[in-house]
């Protein structure tokens, strides 16, 4: 896969696979990745299922999945040394707070586009600058690190902790355990 085109297809044996590129197919991707009533081997079930717009892909699952990968972390492959953290934003819970700054950056809103690759989604997410959405990852940083706050920083994390802190995702019975007791109070 060449970096500096916009992939709209993975060759997978001998035949070209065409994959779902825009933006919105991708973040469904990560929703289907954060699903906690899925298996793990669920999930890239259906995530290739998705991805891929034809069963092609299905001769060699072993390469039809490192593609994916590939693709969705835009073509780097460099992921070795990286140190598993806290996450630092939910696409989900977050995605108001990121498409603001995105949509400064392209000088257009993305949501009024018919198709925008991931590529170049993503590309316009890395270079976010101030925004409500950084301040929010920089207290979330700060706090995953145990790192005291300053005041203002305090001040934002109290009027906006149902905002700033990442919801735990539960399976579908916790979940309902979760809100009837919840219910009760």
């Amino acid at each position: 896969m060449d970096k500096r085109t916009l992939p709209t297809s993975i060759l997978i044996g001998e035949k070209e696979c065409p994959i779902n590129t825009d933006y919105r197919d991708i973040l469904d991707i990560f929703t289907i990745f954060n699903d906690p009533d899925l298996l793990d081997g669920e999930k890239i079930a259906c995530a290739l299922d998705y991805f891929y717009q034809t069963d092609d892909y299905k001769e060699d699952i072993e390469t039809a999945v490192k593609e994916m990968m590939f693709f969705l972390q835009m073509g780097d492959d460099d992921t070795e040394g990286h140190k598993v953290t806290k996450p630092l934003y939910d696409w989900d819970q977050d995605f108001n707070i990121i498409v603001a700054p995105i949509n400064k950056n392209m000088g257009i809103d993305v949501r009024n586009v018919e198709h925008l690759h991931w590529w170049t989604f993503f590309s316009a997410f890395m270079e976010i600058g101030e925004s409500t959405f950084s301040t929010f990852v920089g207290i979330r940083d700060k706090l995953n690190r145990g790192i005291r706050l300053d005041k203002t920083e305090e001040k934002i994390y109290k009027d906006n902790k149902d905002k700033i802190k990442l919801k735990k995702k539960y399976d579908s019975g916790t979940q309902e355990l979760i809100d009837e007791i919840m219910g009760g109070f």
